[in-house]
Order: structure tokens, then sequence, then C-alpha cells
């Protein structure tokens, strides 16, 4: 679990990768679009974690 504090506290419980290159131009579009998306350039992947759901 990760906790996050955004839009109220609570815990990621799940993180999905993908292969994806970003385009470096595109970082901050990604984090202003939600901050549990998460680039890594060097591993060419994409991920975003989130929470479950009751």
């Amino acid at each position: 679990m990760v906790p996050h504090d955004f839009p109220m506290p609570h815990p990621d419980l799940l993180e999905q990768f993908v292969d994806y290159q970003v385009p470096p131009d595109k970082f901050d579009e990604l984090a202003q679009y939600d901050g549990s998306v998460i680039v890594e350039r060097t591993k060419g992947e994409i991920s975003a974690r989130c929470t479950r759901r009751r």
C-alpha cells in the first residue's frame, strides 16, 4: 500500500504498467492530469496506481 492524500487520505493498492515511451514534453501534462500516473523514462514504462473500490 502507498499512502496517498489527494483528493483525501487513502491507500493506493494496485499499480499497473504498460510499455510506453512518453515524450519528454508530455511529462507535465500527465502530472497535471493525475498524480498517480508515473512515468519511468529509463524503463520506457508508464503506470497508474489506484485504490480499491468498496
